[in-house]
């Protein structure tokens, strides 16, 4: 895949409000121009792409991948970190996470 070809890529963390983008993400990646999935980024540092609408972001560089399976562990090095936008109130409230997602979901990983 991509990681393991690069050995690089970027955590992008969305705020609370943004389920519909996360939902975007929950299949497989498509890169079309400057949009993944129709959504905007720009290229990272490293390469990976950055959000444009992601409140924050981590980029890395890949240290080691554990292949168990059918699903790889990637583990990596920090190596840039940026914040698009302070967030109101206490910063780890405004990451949006699983559980904002509804009920239904459930990552079964």
């Amino acid at each position: 895949g991509l990681i393991k070809e690069t050995k690089s890529f970027a955590l992008n963390m969305l705020g609370k409000g943004q389920q519909g983008v996360g939902f975007t993400f929950f299949k497989p990646a498509e890169l079309d121009g400057d949009k993944i999935s129709g959504e905007p980024f720009t290229a990272g540092e490293n390469g990976a792409p950055i959000l444009s609408n992601a409140i924050a972001s981590v980029e890395c560089k890949v240290t080691d991948i554990v292949e168990q399976g059918d699903h790889h562990i990637v583990v990596g090095q920090v190596t840039a970190a940026n914040v698009a936008k302070q967030p109101d109130g206490r910063p780890d409230e405004a990451i949006l996470e699983m559980k904002d997602l509804g009920d239904k979901v459930f990552y079964g990983g």
